[in-house]
């Protein structure tokens, strides 16, 4: 009897275990935001870790203050956050920075609802460019529980693979978007208001 005990240990340990660390390795590797590790020609730079999002964009015949003007207006309308925090606003030294947060649709089962992710924007002007830069990327919601989480945007192993799916796979679909929209701002040319 006791040869079939260990037998069965050691084909368990040589083929059950390695399939299991596998498993974990592939999972690690296959999950996170396709938008800010490496999408597009978008420079993006890993900084201890964390997500970091940086675009330089071009745009010829604008002048620093008309850019400020346009992405302060911009902000205005789409950075929204409960508190509206805007950190720091100076047309002189060219840059805006402030929080604001993408939301998350609620999972398929309703395990995770109230989901959000925020993140500090920055927008640095410069004659006929812009830099828009986002960094420290924070993961909130709620579980069925009524557990409150926050996590690093960057680690969310902790939670199930399908639920950190949906997650990344919101957040890709609607970052750009913003990103788009800015852009768009940015790059308007002068509009007919005042002709009637």
């Amino acid at each position: 009897m006791r040869p079939i005990k260990l037998f069965t240990a050691a084909c368990f340990m040589f083929f059950a275990l390695p399939a299991f660390s596998q498993d974990a390795s592939e999972r690690n590797s296959e999950i996170g935001s396709k938008v800010l590790a490496q999408e597009g020609t978008d420079k993006v730079s890993w900084k201890n870790g964390k997500y970091t999002y940086e675009k330089i964009l071009e745009v010829p015949g604008a002048d620093k203050k008309t850019l400020y003007e346009r992405a302060k207006a911009w902000v205005k309308v789409n950075v929204k956050t409960s508190q509206d925090h805007i950190y720091f606003d100076d047309a002189e030294q060219g840059s805006i920075i402030a929080t604001t947060a993408i939301k998350i649709k609620d999972s398929k089962n309703s395990v995770m609802t109230n989901q959000f992710v925020d993140f500090k924007f920055k927008i640095y002007f410069k004659e006929g460019r812009v830099k828009i830069a986002c960094d420290d990327f924070v993961y909130h919601g709620i579980s069925q529980a009524g557990e409150v989480l926050q996590k690093d945007f960057d680690n969310l192993k902790s939670m199930y693979k399908t639920f950190q799916k949906e997650i990344y796979t919101d957040f890709d679909e609607h970052f750009p978007q913003m990103i788009a929209s800015l852009e768009s701002s940015l790059k308007k040319t002068g509009t007919n208001d005042d002709k009637w």
